[in-house]
């Protein structure tokens, strides 16, 4: 599944510590304030964001499985590829496959 925010605490654990032998005598009650703050906030925001995202699966699933039900893969593979392009056309430079291996690559996603 991925991240879940109760790893957030743990890794904060970490990172503090990793940070901590790292700093040495840079490492004062300020930083250590200062990361605890910042690490809360990150932890307290994918927290929220995780679950207005639970919240949304099941529409973007049903969304998309109907984009899918009207659309070959090509079809919608070329259309996310022409939009994308068409939104940032210094993006093409990026892709050094032909359009129609790209448009099957977007689709796989």
């Amino acid at each position: 599944k991925g991240v879940e925010a109760s790893m957030m605490p743990a890794m904060g654990s970490v990172v503090t510590s990793m940070l901590k032998e790292c700093l040495g005598k840079e490492w004062t009650p300020e930083v250590s304030k200062a990361w605890k703050y910042v690490w809360d906030w990150l932890t307290k925001s994918m927290a929220l964001a995780l679950e207005a995202a639970d919240e949304c699966t099941s529409l973007v699933q049903s969304s998309w499985d109907m984009a899918m039900d009207n659309f070959s893969e090509e079809e919608l593979g070329g259309m996310l590829y022409d939009t994308l392009i068409g939104i940032a056309p210094n993006l093409k430079q990026m892709f050094h496959r032909p359009r129609q291996v790209m448009v099957m690559k977007f689709v796989e996603m």
